[in-house]
């Protein structure tokens, strides 16, 4: 059996079927973000440094609260030797994960056209996350070294939390620091990359270029604005985790096995200030993030304030009334050989579209009607010689009665009025045929005549 294969419009593939088949506003906020966090591997690299951050607060942050509750370490070695490691752990990784971020960035502003002409992408989402795994185990391997028994770890009293203790060996210290400031050389080298990426763009000469032209200057500045979020990442990372590490660095070389003669002892201010600095990095961080993607901040502003952005819809979603809710019920004015026509929207209510058809209807009806009324106000002109007097007077009842005839017969007010008119008309025509009068009492008469037609040619007045 030949399966079929079956071609779908973009409205109708899954993430937008998920979307509006939800009937929960927070469930389809979720589904919204999840959908705009696959889009890009950007944001799934934010997603993963957020958890990385969630991971430091639960087992960093609220261990030295509990730390400062009870007044001392109550939790025994192990969890000190474990609370110790993930320090490391944390610090280490996410260094590592920002210089990740960073290369990523800087791959894309140098093969940022290729990125949108071919849909090339340096670093796919397979990549990503096998180089992630790879960072995860060298973080591992580094911080589990605490767990062994050649390096002491004690609670410190002024820190609130653990941390290696003197007679520590300094080759562990060494390797450390030689893989932090390599990680933070990769990081700049990167950061620098971006920066000095300019792309010149010019309006193309051709109409039908620019929407290409649009969506290659909406790609670059996007890819910008996110390089430049892990440029802020970067220099939060350092302002705010690089002096507890340089702390931890130097209180451990200085106590070392090698260096034990000298120990160094760190004020009390000093210690408690640069460690409580350390701990807002991962609160600062997720902030960071959320507020400079607007596209996922407005989505959590929904879930969190109960406030939405999209257009109200009454009733439940239908699929055979799929996508009326966001196509707005408009008329537009189309160009086309035959001139500018009028194009009803396609969800358009019936009431509108048939009083637009009466409308028109009435509009080609009473164009007869005024080509009548210019032709009768071109036959009674007033005349200037006596021949042209006779004519008027012979033309003055068909006038009157092609007026009658346009005139609508509602009232019988107006069957009146045009009875008296015709009346009126018909006895001067038949003077001027048989007795004709002085020229001196015709302009007379065809004024009084003059006179009644115009009266006829006004509107009648409308009785109530």
């Amino acid at each position: 059996m030949v399966p079929t294969i079956e071609y779908v419009p973009e409205a109708d593939t899954l993430a937008v079927v998920t979307l509006k088949e939800t009937q929960s506003a927070s469930l389809r906020t979720t589904n919204a973000i999840l959908i705009a966090l696959r889009q890009q591997n950007i944001y799934l690299m934010y997603c993963h440094l957020a958890l990385i951050n969630i991971w430091d607060l639960t087992f960093n942050v609220f261990f030295s609260l509990l730390f400062v509750a009870n007044g001392s370490w109550t939790m025994g070695d192990r969890w000190c030797s474990f609370n110790a490691a993930s320090q490391q752990f944390v610090q280490l990784y996410t260094l590592l994960f920002l210089m990740l971020m960073a290369a990523e960035r800087a791959f894309g502003a140098i093969l940022v056209q290729e990125q949108i002409v071919q849909q090339i992408k340096p670093l796919s989402v397979l990549k990503i996350a096998m180089i992630t795994l790879l960072l995860f185990v060298v973080s591992v391997m580094i911080s589990s070294v605490i767990f062994f028994p050649f390096v002491p770890v004690k609670a410190f009293r002024n820190r609130y939390i653990c941390g290696v203790d003197i007679d520590s060996p300094l080759g562990y210290v060494i390797a450390r620091v030689v893989l932090y400031f390599g990680c933070l050389a990769m990081t700049l080298v990167c950061i620098v990359a971006i920066l000095r990426k300019k792309t010149v763009a010019s309006i193309p000469l051709q109409s039908h270029e620019y929407a290409e032209f649009i969506k290659k200057n909406r790609a670059v500045q996007h890819h910008k604005s996110r390089a430049k979020l892990v440029i802020l990442l970067v220099c939060v990372f350092i302002l705010l985790e690089g002096p507890y590490v340089t702390l931890c660095f130097i209180y451990e070389t200085y106590n070392s096995h090698e260096f034990l003669e000298e120990a160094l002892d760190v004020a009390q201010d000093t210690d408690t200030l640069i460690t409580w600095l350390k701990f807002i990095f991962p609160l600062l961080c997720p902030i960071i993030m959320l507020c400079w993607c607007n596209d996922v901040w407005v989505r959590v502003k929904e879930v969190l304030c109960c406030r939405s952005y999209d257009p109200p819809t009454i009733g439940h979603y239908m699929p055979q009334y799929r996508g009326a809710a966001a196509v707005p019920s408009v008329m537009t004015l189309v160009a086309t050989d035959q001139g500018v026509q009028l194009k009803m929207p396609q969800h358009a209510a019936p009431h509108l579209s048939g009083g637009m058809a009466t409308s028109v209807s009435n509009r080609t009806n009473r164009e007869p009607q005024n080509n009548t009324d210019e032709e009768s106000e071109d036959l009674f002109d007033p005349p200037e010689e006596s021949s042209a007097i006779t004519q008027g007077r012979q033309r003055s009842p068909v006038r009157s009665q092609a007026t009658s005839k346009s005139l609508p017969q509602t009232s019988r007010k107006k069957k009146q009025l045009h009875a008296k008119n015709r009346r009126n008309s018909k006895p001067a025509s038949r003077k001027a045929q048989t007795h004709g009068k002085n020229t001196s009492e015709t302009p007379k008469t065809v004024r009084k005549s003059t006179k009644s037609n115009t009266n006829q040619r006004k509107p009648p007045p409308t009785w109530k």
